[in-house]
């Protein structure tokens, strides 16, 4: 009764407001496209009504009716959202106009002739949002509804108890089900070929039959000698990085091919023969599934086994034992197409339940032991693990978890026991899509091998390659790899374990609907279209950067610290305008993000004004470049070469080769030596000592000569001699002269200390050291007092 109340709710609004649009707006109630619109929408509707009114409608056609509402409702969603654009461009140029006239002034006729046409053309695109809005809950029941009965009768179906296969009593049956099926089979061969007309097509058809199965036999010999596989051996034995995996695989997947192909141009010369009627050609188009799944097997097992390009090592699925894990994989895939062979026969021949339960229980049972022994080949070996950190490439192995693992085999273990208590539907959707399941992750992580293995060929630095760093490019393409097959994965398993097609139709639609944030909206495309512009302006940006580092700027003047701060920017410019036409394509208004943010950085200011003023910081020091990269500066108490500048901080090499890491706040606030600011020339002071008596004059002489001879020292301005003082132990001088390079003063400086000392003892000039006379008041009396504890110690002795 509720049900029937809240459509006949919904049908009086709908009619309601149908009735209100052609009152008020006669004109837009003329639109032929959106009364064709309500008038499907109404006979859709209606129909959902009445199928769902009937308990007996099957699940085909819930599922038809289940897609075309959901049709239908992206249909009326987008009408809305184009009512909800057009009200919104309305009611902006609505504002544009200003605020209406007050009582008693007057407006521009123009001015209030647009008014007025706005207002009516907001009023006519206003009742068809309310009936599209309307439209949409109603929608939105009925493929509710349908969901529940659907998901009720599932429900009902896995929970349903059928025939145990150890009920003797059905034993019987089951096996003249078996028997009858064939017999049928063979009496309707036997009824075509006794008819003469029947005869003579199939001699007619003779030829073409032996072209099929010629075609077949050519397939299978080139399957049988290996044609593909001596080019997959070559490749193989080459040891080629480039071409190794990706060009042995498709060779493999040729081949397997060639025997897939054979094996369907043999069941369509059975199909095409007329020799088989109803329950024939069940068993005929039984056999297409089979052999796909018996080649795929067999693929699966060559290329994740038998390891010939070595795949695991590349960060393929471990198989800790390649020879078990091929044969069981083998095994597998044969006792599972023999399971899709026999589903088949039952809804052919229209097997009651226990047939199904005797026929199946033993397939089943050997499936989960199969299973079960493979996830344990599949497990991590610690060996094999050591094997792969011992390759340099991919970073990212394409495993199982252990915990899913643990927990698939924990329900392999369950599925025979519900199938031996009778529950022999919930046991086969258990066991079957964990097989379809390790199919797809098997295939996945063959996928991702090989194209992991071509990114990783591609990002390999060429021997005229100078950059040690060139593959750090391409770091995040194995987890990007990752990311996009298992977003690709997640709706195939999806469909693997019972969800429906309309399922996904309708996730995706609520995907493409998206979440509304202001007036705006973010969908799942937009957020693609996101990511895919940003990533663009960043490579193009970081393509620029190449560009200006290494062809442009090395042909201007610039220094090399003007150079990276050129280059900084345009990184700083294009990541920022990257991310801003990246958001403006989500359709975001940035002024609103702009209030926004102005509204966090009030309360935010306090915690991060030091993350601020060192970005502020840095974004100073990168204009007005106080200092620059290669300049030789002291900071905080260190000194060393700048050599590199970012946004919060400034990395200093000291000489020791130690790095500093100092916030650029404190460049900017406090006090910086820098060496080379203008220019690298600077002064070396060396400090002189000579001992007292030597002529002042003479050392003057020497000292000077030694500083105008040097190579490094500037002649103008040219070096000086300062006599400094008398010292307590020596007259000192010291020679101040300035240097091309101030990089170099310690070189310098140790080479004057060199010259010095051989000239100073060439001149028999002395370099005094510090001496102290040291008097001992009281000599006698210590010396008294010595001698007489030393006759005592004597006396002792004896």
């Amino acid at each position: 009764m509720m049900y029937r109340g809240f459509i006949n709710f919904c049908m009086a609004n709908t009619f309601l407001l149908m009735t209100i649009v052609i009152a008020v707006n006669p004109v837009k109630a003329q639109n032929v496209e959106t009364t064709e619109l309500i008038a499907k929408w109404e006979r859709l509707a209606s129909r959902a009504d009445e199928v769902l009114e009937r308990s007996q409608a099957s699940n085909d056609t819930l599922k038809i009716i289940l897609s075309d509402l959901l049709k239908q409702r992206k249909e009326v969603y987008q009408r809305q959202v184009s009512s909800e654009i057009t009200i919104s461009n309305l009611s902006e140029e609505l504002e544009a106009l200003g605020a209406p006239p007050t009582e008693g002034s007057f407006e521009n006729l123009t001015i209030s002739d647009r008014r007025n046409d706005l207002n009516n053309l907001i009023e006519a695109a206003t009742v068809p949002f309310v009936i599209s809005s309307s439209m949409l809950k109603r929608t939105d029941f009925l493929i509710e509804k349908t969901n529940t009965i659907l998901r009720g009768r599932l429900t009902q179906k896995l929970f349903g108890f059928g025939a145990t296969p150890f009920d003797s009593a059905l034993w019987i049956p089951a096996f003249k089900d078996l028997i009858g099926f064939f017999s049928r089979m063979g009496r309707e061969t036997t009824d075509v070929l006794k008819s003469d007309t029947q005869r003579t097509l199939f001699l007619q058809k003779i030829p073409v039959m032996a072209v099929l199965l010629l075609g077949s036999i050519l397939l299978l010999s080139i399957f049988v000698k290996g044609v593909f596989y001596d080019a997959f051996n070559f490749i193989t034995d080459s040891q080629s990085r480039l071409v190794g995996p990706a060009i042995g695989v498709f060779l493999s997947s040729l081949s397997h091919l060639a025997l897939l192909f054979a094996m369907l141009s043999i069941i369509q010369a059975l199909k095409f023969s007329g020799l088989f009627g109803f329950n024939g050609m069940a068993v005929v188009n039984s056999l297409v599934p089979v052999a796909l799944t018996l080649v795929c097997s067999r693929w699966l097992s060559e290329n994740l086994c038998h390891d010939k390009l070595g795949l695991q090592k590349l960060g393929g699925l471990l198989v800790s034992n390649p020879v078990n894990g091929a044969r069981l994989i083998n095994w597998l895939g044969f006792v599972f197409a023999i399971t899709i062979f026999s589903n088949k026969l039952a809804i052919a021949g229209s097997w009651s339940v226990g047939t199904q339960a005797i026929l199946n229980f033993p397939l089943l049972f050997v499936e989960s032991l199969l299973l079960f022994k493979l996830f344990g080949l599949l497990r991590s070996d610690p060996l094999l693990l050591d094997e792969q950190k011992k390759y340099e490439g991919s970073q990212i192995k394409f495993q199982l978890p252990t915990q899913l693992q643990n927990f698939l085999r924990l329900l392999i273990l369950i599925s025979p026991i519900l199938a031996a208590a009778g529950y022999l539907y919930a046991a086969q959707k258990l066991i079957n899509p964990i097989i379809l399941t390790l199919a797809l992750v098997s295939f996945s992580s063959i996928i991702f091998v090989i194209l992991n293995s071509i990114f990783d060929v591609i990002s390999e630095p060429s021997e005229e390659s100078v950059e040690p760093l060139s593959r750090s490019g391409w770091a995040l393409i194995p987890v990007l790899l990752v990311i996009l097959i298992i977003g690709i994965n997640v709706p195939i398993i999806a469909l693997i374990w019972g969800a429906q097609g309309s399922d996904i139709h309708e996730i995706w639609l609520r995907l493409n609907e998206g979440i509304p944030l202001g007036s705006a909206r973010i969908t799942l495309p937009g957020l693609i279209s996101l990511v895919v512009i940003f990533c663009f302006g960043f490579g193009l940006t970081r393509f620029i950067q190449r560009v200006l580092r290494t062809n442009v700027l090395p042909k201007t003047t610039l220094d090399s610290g003007g150079r990276n701060a050129l280059v900084s920017g345009v990184g700083y410019s294009g990541i920022i305008l990257s991310t801003m036409i990246a958001i403006s394509s989500t359709g975001l208004n940035l002024s609103s993000l702009a209030i926004v943010a102005g509204a966090l950085s009030v309360g935010l200011g306090f915690g991060l004004q030091t993350i601020v003023s060192n970005f502020v910081s840095g974004v100073i020091l990168l204009i007005e470049r106080p200092i620059k990269e290669g300049d030789w500066i002291e900071v905080a108490g260190f000194s060393g070469t700048v050599r590199k500048i970012s946004v919060r901080s400034t990395q200093i090499q000291t000489f020791d080769r130690g790095t500093v890491i100092v916030p650029n706040s404190e460049l900017i606030s406090g006090s910086v030596l820098n060496y080379t600011h203008s220019n690298s020339m600077g002064r070396v002071r060396v400090p002189v000592g000579v001992a007292y008596g030597t002529d002042p004059r003479k050392v003057e002489t020497i000292l000077l000569g030694i500083a105008e001879n040097h190579p490094q020292v500037l002649k103008d301005p040219g070096p000086s001699i300062v006599f400094m003082g008398f010292g307590t132990d020596s007259i000192d001088f010291e020679i101040r002269a300035f240097m091309k390079d101030v990089g170099y003063v310690l070189a310098i400086k140790s080479e004057m200390n060199y010259e010095i000392t051989e000239a100073f003892n060439k001149e028999g000039i002395e370099i005094p050291f510090a001496q102290r006379d040291i008097n001992i008041k009281n000599f006698e009396s210590l010396k008294n007092e010595f001698s007489s504890n030393l006759d005592k110690e004597k006396g002792n002795k004896k």
